[in-house]
């Protein structure tokens, strides 16, 4: 394949004729596929989502991955005894599979302007942070704003995946609407107008939500805004 323009990879950021293209290109960890544990993951290749290509290099894969998606690539998988490449397009509202078992010597990288201290979470695309300190509703907020983030909002069954599976539990707010609910049987029922009420997660028995005095102190789970 010839490219018009002379490309290389600085830090795992694509520099096409001397100038970004803005998009930074980094090793693939998930938090949720070994539980407790930060892992390099690959995208599993056989969601109908990817496209299949054969590169030279892992950066030969980004660059044919930019081309094919139009710009709109996630991330890429590489393995490089078969120069096999992946390409895992943007999604919203997608469940990325991943895994954590890498014989096949496979690489995976991908792209978010995710900041510290908040941790990626490449299965939705999402930035979190576990907040242990225990904090009551408000608190909590203010606690994530000062972070230029907020508390989770929970925006379709995908994330709520991601939320049980992240932390061991968390508290988070409800003042904003919610377009996805996972009560926990006989749940909520609170007594009050719903107003002094805040949303916990239940992990034992079962995962799921349940109402609660918003003065309780809780953990927290801290969500900052990243581009699609």
């Amino acid at each position: 394949m010839v490219l018009m323009l002379m490309c290389a990879l600085l830090q795992f950021g694509i520099v096409c004729g001397g100038q970004t293209n803005g998009r930074i290109y980094s090793r693939a960890f998930s938090y949720l596929a070994v539980s407790g544990q930060r892992s390099p993951v690959c995208y599993d290749d056989r969601m109908d989502i990817v496209t299949k290509l054969k590169a030279a290099s892992s950066l030969e894969c980004i660059l044919k991955c930019l081309i094919t998606t139009m710009q709109n690539l996630r991330g890429i998988n590489y393995v490089s005894s078969m120069r096999s490449c992946t390409c895992v397009p943007k999604l919203n509202n997608f469940w990325y599979n991943v895994t954590a078992d890498l014989n096949a010597s496979c690489f995976a990288f991908v792209s978010h302007d995710c900041p510290k201290p908040f941790d990626y979470i490449i299965e939705v695309h999402k930035c979190y942070s576990m907040v242990t300190n225990l904090m009551d509703w408000s608190t909590a907020g203010k606690a994530c704003n000062n972070a230029s983030g907020h508390l989770l909002a929970v925006e379709d069954e995908y994330e709520n995946l991601a939320a049980l599976k992240y932390p061991l539990s968390v508290s988070k707010g409800v003042n904003i609407p919610l377009s996805f609910y996972g009560w926990y049987s006989g749940e909520p029922n609170g007594i009050a107008n719903g107003n002094n009420y805040c949303l916990q997660y239940l992990i034992l028995p079962e995962c799921a939500w349940d109402d609660f005095i918003c003065t309780v102190l809780r953990c927290s789970l801290c969500e900052i805004d990243i581009t699609l």
